[in-house]
């Protein structure tokens, strides 16, 4: 028995003809061409160059020969990033020559400039900053500067032999309240040179709280023995190699020798003595030697240049026209003045060699006449 089928009664009929109507339609718009937009000839555009730059460079890209730099074509999907938002290209013409190729390195760079703009402060802000550090800086450099920071608490003597360090201490008179910023050199360095031993001075800062005196000596050249009011007793004054008149030098063994430095009584012992009779040479500490005597003996003493001079015992200089030299051996060699010194030294070496076992004294004041005995 056949089952019948139900159909819904909804359901419609299809008219007779519709099948051959929607078909001519489909046939005649596949027939008719249809007009393309612009992105998708942008795309078959970009698409055409695309395997274009892939056949000739395949897909790594170009190297540029000046470079280095690696280029590579332009996918179409990379049309959208460069294209400006709202443009529409109305022919193929006007499709953008940049869209061609790009160097990655070039993009790199323009990335990189961009950041670097982006992070850069504004010149009138850089100058507003740079303006007030400027003056955070004066502000704290004059409030440490009139501040009680770095005083002087210890002073320290460099290059001091005849000078103790108690002595140049009280010579500087550092004001208690003076700080190491605040500090006054010059003050400082003319008292310091008021003492005849020193030459030159240099005031010297050591942070925190020192403060440096370096000091540079005068040498002594030779030990003056003037005669004193007791006949049987001299007076030895220190003489500087600049002619300066360093200081009187006592008996080591005596009260006031006991409070000077021991360096004064060790050169003095290494110095030439200079025996001084005048009684009008009055020695003042720090005053230049003026007498010509003194000054004629160290003329001599200083022009030997044989082996006569390392044998100087000592000098004697009654005035400038009578110096004599009294050698180890305790002969006496009569120099007279101070002129015509190598002659005289000759001479004396000569005559001294020829009567070496019996002279007792050379008189070469008159160079072609000399005597001996």
């Amino acid at each position: 028995m056949a089952r019948k089928t139900k159909t819904s009664s909804s359901r419609r009929p299809t008219p007779k003809g519709a099948p051959a109507a929607r078909a001519r339609r489909r046939s005649v718009t596949e027939a008719r061409p249809r007009r393309r937009s612009v992105s998708e000839l942008e795309a078959s555009t970009n698409a055409a160059r695309y395997s274009a730059e892939q056949t000739r460079g395949g897909s790594a890209g170009r190297v540029h020969p000046d470079t280095g730099e690696s280029s590579r074509a332009v996918h179409p999907q990379d049309t959208a990033r460069f294209a400006r938002p709202g443009r529409k290209l109305k022919t193929q013409d006007e499709l953008p020559s940049d869209l061609q190729s790009v160097r990655v390195g070039d993009e790199r760079k323009k990335l990189k400039k961009k950041r670097r703009k982006s992070k850069l402060p504004s010149p009138n802000m850089r100058l507003l900053k740079l303006l007030i550090a400027f003056l955070l800086l004066i502000a704290a450099s004059l409030s440490v500067y009139n501040s009680g920071l770095f005083t002087v608490t210890q002073v320290e003597v460099v290059g001091a032999r005849h000078i103790t360090a108690e002595e140049m201490t009280a010579l500087a008179q550092v004001p208690v309240d003076t700080t190491l910023l605040r500090l006054d050199k010059e003050p400082i360095t003319t008292r310091v040179k008021e003492n005849p031993w020193v030459k030159t001075v240099e005031v010297k800062r050591k942070f925190p709280h020192t403060l440096i005196l370096d000091i540079t000596e005068r040498t002594m050249a030779a030990v003056v023995s003037l005669p004193s009011i007791k006949r049987s007793e001299q007076i030895d004054w220190a003489l500087s190699d600049d002619n300066v008149w360093l200081q009187r030098i006592p008996a080591a063994d005596s009260d006031e020798g006991k409070t000077l430095a021991s360096a004064l009584f060790e050169d003095a012992s290494q110095c030439i003595h200079i025996e001084v009779s005048d009684k009008s040479v009055a020695p003042v500490v720090g005053a230049e030697c003026s007498d010509a005597s003194v000054h004629a003996a160290l003329h001599i003493l200083t022009g030997l240049t044989t082996s006569l001079k390392d044998r100087v015992a000592y000098l004697k200089a009654p005035s400038a026209d009578s110096i004599s030299i009294v050698l180890d051996n305790e002969v006496e060699v009569v120099f007279g003045n101070d002129r015509n010194i190598r002659d005289k030294e000759r001479i004396a070496l000569k005559l001294m060699e020829e009567h070496k076992d019996t002279l007792t004294s050379v008189n070469v004041r008159t160079v072609d006449k000399p005597t001996w005995h």
